[in-house]
């Protein structure tokens, strides 16, 4: 699948173009935008792709950011669709996806470039994010895969001194990450049935089966404002999360995998619509679910092209994004050490 505008202008002084997707960031926007000012990297050009904003923000970046690209839709066409919108007028040789409610360190961009420039094999970078208000804690340190066929942020609330390293982990959160450009056109950019939440993982795992790797970046630290578009655990969230999560394991997962860990994903599945019924979210979760699955035409033919391109075998899939799920009550307990590999 090759990304609209693809073609590079080879004139063009890029090097990293990030595309920030707004709506309604009037409180958010100035902090993100003036951090893009202040980074020591010179070859980047910042994008602002305006969802129907009706607060005004948009006429901030008009205003006061002459030198950030700024497209407005008419229409809001959600997270997926808004920076697939953006990206026909990205020119750099990498791409960055980053939400208005961050801001970055001045070296975050020169960061990433140093990351894909050392590391040929790596196709995506997962930036390090941590909550802003409490800057000590992780929001995550890129996705992982977890063995109930499911995406996990990594560290969430865990010390950020903790994941100071860098390493290969298996996807990148959407709201801090870059890609290469040729990564996006071979495997597509964000899957726009989607709308929000789960679309990194499920472009994560595009990436991964076409082979690339993607590198955790402790220095390209970003602060990030927690769900200040969408609101934490909303029905609209449990809906959408319920029906993504699904979807990625109908498109990407091989067949192999989904016979041997099945039986696991249906009881934590089963264990999350429980839980969110006692919480009053099992109606969002239970028709997530039924939406899922009443596309299964449509996604089994994304599967079909997904799964032609696929250069890893299904034990290196195995091996590589799987991590035993342990249940939060677990966890800290001292029986935990027998479910870890």
């Amino acid at each position: 699948m090759t990304v609209p505008g693809a073609n590079r202008d080879p004139s063009s002084s890029a090097l990293l173009s990030v595309l920030i997707l707004n709506y309604n960031g009037g409180p958010f926007l100035r902090p993100c935008l003036d951090s893009l000012r202040a980074q020591t990297l010179a070859e980047i050009e910042v994008i602002v792709i305006d969802n129907a904003s009706p607060d005004g923000s948009a006429e901030i970046v008009a205003q006061e950011y002459p030198e950030v690209r700024l497209l407005r839709l008419e229409q809001n066409l959600h997270f997926c669709g808004g920076n697939n919108a953006g990206l026909p007028l990205a020119t750099g040789e990498y791409v960055a996806f980053l939400n208005n409610d961050t801001l970055v360190v001045p070296e975050w961009a020169a960061e990433i470039a140093r990351a894909f420039r050392e590391h040929p094999e790596v196709g995506a970078v997962a930036c390090q994010m941590v909550i802003a208000d409490q800057p000590e804690l992780l929001d995550n340190a890129g996705t992982e895969w977890l063995s109930v066929l499911l995406g996990h942020k990594i560290g969430w609330g865990q010390p950020a001194a903790d994941y100071a390293q860098e390493k290969v982990v298996f996807g990148f959160c959407g709201g801090a990450c870059a890609l290469r450009r040729e990564v996006l056109e071979q495997v597509g950019a964000f899957d726009e049935d989607f709308q929000s939440h789960y679309e990194d993982v499920d472009l994560s795992f595009r990436v991964f089966l076409a082979g690339w790797k993607c590198r955790y970046v402790p220095t390209a630290r970003v602060y990030h404002h927690i769900s200040a578009t969408y609101g934490h655990a909303s029905p609209l969230v449990i809906h959408r999360t319920t029906r993504n999560a699904d979807w990625v394991v109908l498109k990407n997962v091989p067949w192999q995998v989904l016979l041997k860990r099945g039986p696991a994903m249906a009881l934590h599945r089963l264990y999350g619509l429980v839980h969110w019924s006692l919480r009053g979210g099992g109606l969002a979760r239970l028709r997530g679910h039924l939406a899922a699955w009443g596309k299964l035409g449509k996604m089994w033919r994304k599967r079909q092209e997904i799964q032609r391109g696929t250069r890893v075998g299904w034990r290196e899939i195995e091996a590589g994004t799987t991590k035993k799920y342990i249940p939060d009550s677990l966890a800290a307990s001292r029986w935990a050490r027998r479910f870890r590999r």
